[in-house]
């Protein structure tokens, strides 16, 4: 027999908030009417966030109607990972929900994808517009929860992607154009991954680009290809030039990242006794060090250490960051009623 409610409205059931009917087969409810109508509200939509932060990577669906039956595909236009994960951060700020934040956070770092593709499909594009974002409604980047997500990117990017500068014989990688549209064009290439590059250009042009080189030849070789016209010049990196110009390319692309982040002082706010080694790191002086920053974030949870809470986060010793497995990565709470302080 259903259980008969005495009037419909909000009860809780196994710790869930419901809106029921007058006719309920749930036997073991209790009313909630004593509660304000803005608490009942409150946690309505926290629950509602909470829903959200675990499907952030699932897409909603549209309906195709057809004649026998009805197609529910992905909606491309709201599929953007980007897009969901800043509009459950810009609700959560205004219904001053942001313990949500945590959670969110952490459920990015799950699936199968190599982390090196998170950062390029997810995390790279995210930065940037959370940061507009957060300081557009007056939020601190440095404060939790956004300072253990920011400073456990950070480590990441910095010991798996970064990583350490390989033993190659020093090369003086240098500026050699003039700053025309061809010269930035070289010396972007100098730093960049690419072997080779070519110039088709009008003669006026490639001898303005061969003038430049005259006095590179510990860097490159030139080709001129007289089989198109206009001719083309090539100039290709010696075999000594290709690792040191992958490494100024990686240290470049950490460099955009950080700056994606803030300026140095908001970065150094966020890795806190670590800011030394990032600097270390995108010298290539020393590899970055990840395990401490998950030591730093166990000390904060033990007494044992004066650490601010906003610097820890927890990364288990058997995860492979880089590698295609579904990584964890609890990131302290703050407890609730807590004031948040500055690391």
């Amino acid at each position: 027999m259903p259980f008969v409610l005495p009037l419909p409205g909000f009860y809780t059931y196994n710790g869930k908030l419901l809106l029921l009917g007058k006719h309920s087969a749930l036997p073991q409810i209790t009313p909630i009417r004593a509660q304000s109508a803005s608490a009942i509200v409150q946690r309505l939509i926290n629950e509602c966030l909470q829903a959200a932060a675990e499907q952030w990577n699932t897409g909603p669906t549209v309906n195709y109607p057809g004649h026998y039956f009805s197609i529910y595909m992905p909606n491309p236009r709201l599929l953007s990972h980007v897009d969901r994960i800043l509009d459950i951060v810009e609700t959560a700020i205004q219904v001053s929900g942001l313990d949500v934040c945590t959670p969110l956070f952490e459920q990015t770092f799950k699936g199968e994808h190599s982390m090196a593709s998170k950062f390029d499909d997810l995390y790279l594009p995210l930065l940037p517009r959370l940061r507009t974002l957060l300081e557009k409604k007056g939020q601190d980047l440095s404060w939790p929860p956004f300072s253990r997500f920011m400073r456990l990117l950070i480590a990441i990017y910095l010991a798996k992607i970064l990583r350490q500068k390989s033993n190659f014989p020093n090369v003086n990688l240098r500026k050699l154009g003039c700053g025309c549209l061809e010269c930035k064009k070289l010396d972007d290439f100098f730093s960049e991954p690419l072997q080779s590059i070519e110039f088709q250009l009008a003669q006026p042009r490639r001898t303005h680009l061969k003038h430049q080189l005259a006095h590179a030849s510990d860097l490159c070789t030139l080709q001129t290809i007289k089989t198109r016209v206009p001719h083309t010049l090539r100039v290709t990196k010696l075999p000594s030039v290709i690792e040191p110009s992958k490494w100024a390319h990686k240290q470049k692309k950490a460099r955009e990242f950080l700056a994606s982040i803030g300026p140095d002082h908001i970065i150094s706010k966020i890795m806190g006794g670590q800011y030394p080694e990032v600097d270390l790191a995108l010298k290539g002086v020393k590899l970055f060090c990840l395990a401490a920053t998950s030591s730093a974030n166990n000390r904060i949870q033990h007494g044992a250490s004066k650490v601010p809470a906003a610097a820890g986060v927890q990364l288990s010793s058997n995860q492979n960051v880089s590698g295609k497995s579904s990584i964890s990565v609890p990131l302290t709470q703050p407890v609730a009623g807590q004031k948040r302080k500055l690391p």
